[in-house]
């Protein structure tokens, strides 16, 4: 990533508490919102689930690694669009780390209905993954630099894009809201549209 300055792009970014939204996207412009929001850890498996408005956004369940053993030290840039720019933050991160790779089997993705995580089934997610990861615990610091350019478009934005009016509000408030119960039926998984499309349907 520091050779060709590349990064990630981070689509959607569900958190716990509102001082965790205030600060993310008013200071980095990250897409964060506040949601129905879990992490469960036992002794086979590590999954997280998320709920919107009573709909489920998205769960991820992987096998647990039997150890934690790899130390790592990186640094990593997230961009993020917010207020009408495209916005690159550095996060450095230090911990240990479990994985296996191209395991199959090895995770359980479902998407549900939440509108914002709908394109994510348009990217025909393989039903291997390429890797697994479980980091237990881990220490970070998110740079307080940060560049930004201005987006164009052919068009006028209809509506436009989302401003300093979503943060402006917000207290710094750390509760948590109560976890997520929205079903898993009907949701979308890795595979799904292949097997579909075999059969002349739509995965829609």
């Amino acid at each position: 990533m520091k050779h060709y300055d590349t990064g990630q792009y981070v689509f959607d970014l569900p958190v716990s508490t509102e001082v965790s939204v205030r600060g993310g996207k008013g200071i980095w412009g990250m897409p964060k919102h506040r949601c129905n929001l879990d992490f469960q850890i036992t002794d086979s498996t590590v999954s997280s689930q998320y709920d919107l408005d009573g709909q489920l956004g998205v769960r991820i369940e992987i096998n647990r690694p039997r150890k934690t053993w790899l130390s790592f030290r990186m640094g990593a840039v997230n961009f993020c669009q917010f207020r009408g720019m495209l916005m690159k933050s550095s996060i450095y991160f230090h911990g240990k780390v479990g994985f296996s790779m191209f395991k199959k089997g090895s995770a359980r993705l479902y998407i549900g209905d939440v509108p914002r995580v709908q394109p994510l089934k348009e990217l025909d997610i393989g039903e291997t993954p390429v890797m697994t990861a479980f980091i237990p615990d881990a220490q970070g610091i998110l740079d307080d630099h940060f560049e930004c350019w201005f987006l164009s478009f052919s068009e006028a934005p209809t509506p436009m894009p989302e401003g300093m009016e979503s943060v402006i509000n917000l207290g710094q408030g750390q509760q948590w809201l109560a976890p997520p119960t929205a079903s898993l039926a009907g949701a979308y998984t890795p595979g799904m549209k292949i097997r579909k499309a075999q059969t002349g349907g739509s995965s829609q």
